[in-house]
């Protein structure tokens, strides 16, 4: 985490009209500090406390777009009983 384009400490303290940057898992999140709170508080609340950039919100969600295009597919699970029949017979056929 950054703050002004500084590593800090997690427990260095926020104040309004700061910029922080986090970068986690090749990701990166840039936002504006507008207000703190004091208490803990759902998302929707906490969302109004900070402005995200634009562009690196774009950029962002462009990168995840094409991680998922690009993953290989999902493993399809444990075969059933059926499957495994299957996988048998075709092995014990020679």
């Amino acid at each position: 985490m950054r703050v002004a384009g500084e590593r800090v400490k997690p427990a260095r303290t926020l104040r309004a009209g700061e910029r922080v940057s986090i970068r986690r898992a090749g990701l990166l999140w840039e936002v504006e500090v507008l207000a703190t709170i004091d208490r803990r508080v759902g998302a929707p609340e906490a969302a109004r406390a900070y402005r995200e950039d634009d562009e690196v919100r774009a950029a962002r969600e462009a990168a995840i777009a094409l991680r998922r295009a690009s993953a290989p597919p999902a493993f399809p699970g444990r075969p059933t009983k059926r499957d495994r029949r299957a996988l048998d017979d075709f092995l014990n056929e020679s």
